[in-house]
């Protein structure tokens, strides 16, 4: 009795196989012919049925003359699932395959032959993807998704799906690129406050909120004067290690950190050396609590729970934080986020009064970036702000 409905690969030669296809029923052949894969359904789910098919068809492509209509087919799945496995772990992986599944599976999801993909059809998607949501995405979004339809486009051309990677236009971002706002010094004063409050109101109320949000509150809180006392872009904090820290100093070193891979050295301003003594404090007392050496490791991560857990991210309650200050946003775009606070930073550092200002030179070496960008994003000076210097 032949068997019907397959899920598992069928050997029929060394170079012959039959494999059950995830968006059909019927089974498909695969031939290895001289270094190179053919595939082909069978247009059946029984087994039998399908091995006398495949021999057939086998047979046919041995002894056919070899021509341009003999190489390897790929659909989207395929090169989907290829692209997926050929990522490693870590932050562009992360980035990489939601955005994918999020934006090309749906246009391309459909295409079975992936040589079908040409220019004409990338300008179709460009049409799709600007019309996908009420608010258009700007010109630097769109470039970066397409780094990776040409990255999977890439893949599949060093696989031999494709004979050679279309051209996908890079857009202009000259005139549209958005630096996400700033804190001014009042509404960052009131951040701070509000943090601090709902710090206070977890702590008199510990059996209704829980030590969990207590310690998760304190930890934003030390994010935050990390972030806007340092100059640190977000991600680099997030791989900073005890290692990096020089706590006699107050200074960070930086080691290929973040996904610019960055490596520089840093200079702290108070608030954000408080931070990170109050970051060691916890987690010491939590070693002490349970009788274990206290002892900061050098790989463990900075911005980590009391036992050591290293936290991803902290937007959520970054959020109910800005939610509870009652700032108010007319867009998305003009929302803050936490990469806000580097601006902050920046912008602090070359407009206060009653300190010694950095140079944009000092500024640029300090934060990892261009004096041009400097120059370009920060600083917001108006002239009445001088009106005494300039009177003499």
């Amino acid at each position: 009795m032949s068997r019907k409905h397959s899920k598992r690969t069928v050997r029929i030669s060394p170079n012959l196989q039959l494999k059950p296809q995830p968006n059909s029923r019927f089974l498909q052949a695969h031939a290895a012919i001289d270094g190179k894969l053919y595939r082909k359904s069978m247009s059946t789910d029984d087994v039998k049925i399908a091995g006398n098919k495949a021999w057939q068809w086998y047979h046919s492509l041995v002894t056919a003359p070899i021509d341009d209509d003999r190489r390897l087919v790929a659909d989207w799945t395929e090169l989907a699932a290829a692209y997926d496995q050929s990522l490693p772990a870590g932050a562009k992986r992360s980035y990489h395959i939601p955005t994918m599944k999020r934006h090309f599976t749906p246009f391309f999801g459909s295409v079975l032959d992936i040589r079908h993909i040409k220019p004409s059809m990338v300008a179709e998607y460009f049409v799709y993807r600007r019309k996908k949501n009420p608010t258009e995405p700007t010109p630097q979004t769109i470039n970066r998704e397409n780094t990776i339809l040409r990255q999977m486009l890439a893949l599949a051309e060093v696989k031999g799906w494709i004979e050679r990677v279309p051209k996908i236009p890079f857009l202009a971002e000259a005139q549209t690129r958005r630096r996400r706002r700033h804190f001014t010094a009042e509404e960052y004063h009131t951040l701070r406050s509000v943090a601090l409050q709902r710090i206070r109101k977890t702590k008199r109320d510990e059996r209704t909120f829980g030590m969990d949000l207590l310690t998760r509150r304190k930890l934003l809180y030390d994010v935050i004067q990390l972030l806007a006392n340092s100059g640190l872009r977000v991600d680099e904090l997030k791989t900073v290690t005890w290692r990096c820290v020089d706590f006699a100093a107050g200074d960070i070193t930086l080691e290929r950190a973040g996904k610019m891979k960055s490596s520089r050295h840093m200079i702290l301003r108070q608030p954000a050396i408080q931070a990170l003594l109050r970051l060691a404090a916890r987690r010491r007392r939590w070693q002490r609590e349970r009788q274990l050496p206290e002892q900061l490791a050098p790989e463990e991560p900075v911005i980590a729970m009391p036992d050591g857990t290293a936290v991803k991210q902290v937007d959520t309650g970054f959020d109910a934080l800005l939610k509870a200050c009652g700032f108010q946003y007319t867009s998305v775009l003009n929302k803050h986020a936490l990469t806000s606070l580097r601006h902050t930073y920046a912008t602090l550092a070359l407009t206060r009064k009653r300190d010694l200002r950095p140079s944009v030179r000092v500024l640029a070496l300090q934060m990892g970036t261009s004096e041009r960008i400097i120059t370009a994003h920060y600083g917001h000076e108006e002239i009445n702000d001088f009106r005494r210097e300039l009177r003499g």
